[in-house]
């Protein structure tokens, strides 16, 4: 079993500021992120010699882990982690990397109890959401998110198996796994 301090991941990525203050200018910074069972962190420095840590998030607060549309920054293979009211913007260095980090944080934080349905996959900027153009900073999303797409997936499934289960009785026949004799 692996310890909750054990580093699961760990990658220099560039981050976006979180927007904590409204006055304060959109800024991007390189980070070493180091992702264990219990926190997301991100540190100052080098993979080889981390410095001090600038930010840390409880995975338990973790609301959404999402990708973000290409274009809504001038830079590519972004993604969101939403957490308490905040957002942090992460891009990482290659599609497969984002994509990467993107599925790690979802498994880790599939069991929390107050996951988001919905979110934007845009940002909020001059005073509405690339995506779909709500004014409202605090609109609800606009896209499923990971945990509600799997249970429309679920739901697909169930009423697929359903309907295989009426209809033609050599068609259900047919679609029946073989018995183990």
């Amino acid at each position: 079993m692996a310890s909750s301090a054990q580093e699961l991941k760990c990658s220099r990525m560039v981050k976006r500021s979180q927007g904590k203050s409204r006055l304060g200018p959109v800024n991007y910074k390189d980070r070493v992120f180091v992702l264990t069972m219990n926190c997301l962190t991100y540190h100052e420095g080098t993979l080889a010699k981390r410095g001090s840590q600038k930010g840390r998030i409880e995975i338990s607060r973790v609301k959404a882990v999402e990708h973000v549309d290409e274009s809504a920054f001038e830079r590519p293979y972004a993604f969101q982690v939403m957490h308490d009211n905040l957002t942090l913007y992460i891009i990482g260095g290659s599609k497969d990397e984002g994509a990467s980090w993107v599925t790690v944080l979802q498994e880790q934080v599939q069991h929390n109890s107050d996951l988001l349905q919905y979110y934007h996959p845009g940002v909020f900027t001059s005073n509405k959401w690339t995506c779909c153009h709500h004014n409202s900073k605090l609109s609800l999303g606009c896209k499923a998110t990971f945990v509600n797409r799997r249970k429309q997936e679920e739901q697909q499934r169930m009423a697929m198996q359903q309907g295989n289960m009426t209809g033609d009785p050599q068609r259900q026949q047919q679609q029946q796994p073989p018995q183990q004799q």
